[in-house]
């Protein structure tokens, strides 16, 4: 299901890692040809021995932790804000499912992602900074499939000075990428139908026919 794209984006990192993790050849490929193989050999060696699918996780859910030798590399992902498309999707923002006739509410919206990449060295955190924008620049197909319509590298963002101060206080190296997506939420009505009722509207302190003041369902004179 699309609009979830934190959860989508943690996916696709822990899987598309075990590829390069496994391949020093894919990892290489990453590199302008200017960065010697024997360089890359040794930050891929360095990373494959420490990166773990729990090194991936959603922001405010800690993945590995423990001494120095396990508290980095770390990968955390924070979904950063939702956002409505101007666009309406088929002219009325509705859906009626061709078999089960099920009514739907559909949304068209955006939402970005920032993603933390903390490791023990300056090298080592460009090399997987870089593997992180790879797997997900080319996992496009996969998100097209899980039902989204778009997914886009906003770059990089500087840390804030207190962000940077504290990274160097614990001993890590940060870098900061932004992604963002585009996708249809569809929201499927309940099949009970709401009872439609007119409203009776008027000064919450004035009374008319005996009828209260405020907004409250008209109920007619049986």
């Amino acid at each position: 299901m699309a609009g979830l794209l934190d959860l989508h984006v943690v996916a696709t990192l822990q899987g598309g890692w075990a590829y390069y993790g496994n391949s020093a050849t894919a990892f290489r490929e990453l590199f302008p040809r200017g960065v010697s193989d024997d360089v890359v050999d040794e930050w891929h060696a360095a990373l494959a021995a420490r990166v773990q699918p729990l090194t991936f996780h959603i922001f405010g859910k800690p993945g590995v932790r423990g001494g120095d030798e396990k508290k980095w590399p770390d990968i955390a992902v924070e979904l950063q804000n939702e956002d409505p498309e101007q666009q309406r999707f088929l002219g009325d923002g509705g859906h009626v499912d061709a078999t089960t006739r099920r009514r739907s509410a559909v949304l068209l919206i955006r939402q970005r992602v920032r993603i933390d990449v903390f490791s023990y060295q300056p090298e080592t955190t460009r090399a997987l900074h870089r593997a992180v924008v790879a797997i997900l620049v080319t996992a496009q197909q996969a998100f097209q499939e899980a039902g989204y319509m778009s997914l886009d590298y906003d770059g990089t963002e500087p840390l804030t000075f207190e962000e940077q101060a504290l990274a160097e206080d614990m001993g890590a190296f940060v870098t900061r990428v932004r992604f963002s997506a585009s996708s249809k939420l569809e929201l499927l009505l309940p099949e009970v139908a709401l009872q439609e009722k007119a409203w009776w509207v008027h000064m919450q302190d004035i009374e008319v026919d005996g009828r209260p003041g405020g907004v409250v369902p008209f109920e007619p004179d049986s």
